[in-house]
């Protein structure tokens, strides 16, 4: 990590990967590991360009771009922490990273439709009327300041026909997420339960939808986080880089 200022209330967080580092506030969403094992589910390549959308302070920009080379856009609604990313980004030196600071609606507009090859997002959960009363907690996971169909519709704008759009999603709301990436011509072809323990229902679904394909689903195996002592499995370790 270069040497870098903080302000008041900031914290440097060790990703332990790559020798990354994110800022991080009490003010913000920490980091999480839906983040994390979506980062891990999304392919890019080096030539590529990416929008991560609801990108927050960043923390599947930084792990995308250190992993693949490739370019990286993230769009926050949140000025404070569209700042956060972008100066996580410098802190770390990585250049591929841009941060723009719009809500989902205007990331076509600003960025270009068309002209991406992936689009990934780990989006807001829970309906209002369940909100959390702090503003960031809110936004970063609850369906303030974007539904499903704005995600949607924005990612379907930004992707290149044949691109990909990548997100994790509560399993009990599946139905919903794959007939609304469906009405917006994103056609899931990957699918990965994710569940805490191997003989528990999955909790998270891993989806990829391919920008104007044709039908065709393929379920993975199941990710099971831990055993049945409650440590991370072998694939957990691997995924968060650490030695076993």
């Amino acid at each position: 990590m270069n040497e870098f200022p903080l302000l008041p209330g900031e914290r440097a967080v060790d990703l332990q990967y790559n020798g990354l580092f994110i800022l991080q506030s009490a003010k913000a969403q920490g980091v999480g590991t839906d983040s994390v094992l979506l980062a891990n589910f999304t392919r890019l390549n080096a030539k590529e360009r990416a929008v991560d959308l609801g990108c927050g302070t960043g923390l599947i920009c930084l792990l995308l771009a250190s992993r693949t080379g490739a370019r990286i856009t993230g769009v926050e609604l949140i000025a404070e922490t569209a700042d956060m990313a972008r100066r996580s980004a410098m802190m770390n030196g990585i250049i591929n990273v841009s941060i723009l600071c719009s809500d989902l609606n205007g990331a076509p507009k600003e960025l270009g439709c068309g002209k991406f090859d992936a689009v990934v997002s780990n989006p807001p959960f829970f309906t209002v009327g369940t909100v959390s009363p702090d503003p960031f907690r809110a936004a970063a996971r609850h369906d303030v300041s974007a539904t499903l169909k704005d995600i949607a519709t924005s990612a379907s704008a930004l992707l290149k026909n044949g691109g990909r759009f990548t997100m994790i999603y509560p399993s009990a709301s599946l139905c919903d997420a794959l007939t609304t990436l469906r009405e917006h011509a994103l056609e899931p072809k990957r699918l990965r339960f994710v569940a805490s323990r191997a003989d528990r229902p999955p909790r998270r679904a891993l989806i990829e939808a391919k920008k104007g394909a044709s039908a065709g689903l393929i379920v993975e195996p199941l990710l099971v986080m831990h055993d049945a002592s409650g440590a991370y499995t072998d694939e957990m370790n691997r995924i968060y880089h650490i030695q076993s």
